[in-house]
């Protein structure tokens, strides 16, 4: 529902064209996601390089304790250092955590900050920060929308038109 997930052509992240990504939530974030070998995954076995975190001051409580978890990991987090806690009550745990994983990343010109075995990165965007970790563009035409999927034994595409008229 667009009113909880905005829709793909509105680019959340970003990042578009060239790259693709998938959205998720707390829920997904905090009992789902681990870090392995400097990849986000899923226990079903799909990877992501990074995750991007929205562009606002707050999060839940739960929500940075499963990004701290990841960063400590290996897992690259790009975003701000969030200020206080959604709902009510947290500030206090948010601030310290966001102190703990952020450190000064956003401050006198730090982009980077390494915590555990990851890095958040602050004040780029994510094609900056996909270009630092040598993550080039998967698929690039005008007009075209896709998924990749990888398997162990090939690449998958499902490649979508969205245009009136046939394109080569």
């Amino acid at each position: 529902v667009p009113n909880f997930v905005q829709l793909k052509r509105s680019d959340p992240a970003k990042v578009l064209p060239g790259y693709d990504y998938d959205v998720t939530d707390e829920r997904v974030l905090a009992h789902r996601l681990s870090a392995r070998n400097g990849r986000i995954a899923l226990p079903e076995g799909l990877t992501y390089r990074l995750l991007v975190l929205p562009e606002r001051p707050s999060i839940s409580v739960e929500a940075l304790r499963a990004v701290r978890k990841l960063v400590s990991e290996g897992a690259a987090v790009l975003g701000g250092k969030p200020l206080h806690a959604t709902g009510l009550g947290g500030d206090d745990e948010v601030r310290a955590v966001a102190a703990e994983v952020w450190g000064g990343c956003g401050r006198n010109g730090v982009r980077q900050r390494r915590f555990g075995k990851g890095a958040v990165y602050c004040g780029q965007t994510t094609r900056e920060v996909l270009a630092a970790l040598k993550v080039a563009p998967d698929f690039e035409g005008a007009g075209l929308d896709y998924i990749h999927l990888q398997t162990t034994e090939a690449d998958v595409y499902f490649i979508r038109n969205t245009r009136p008229e046939p394109v080569s």
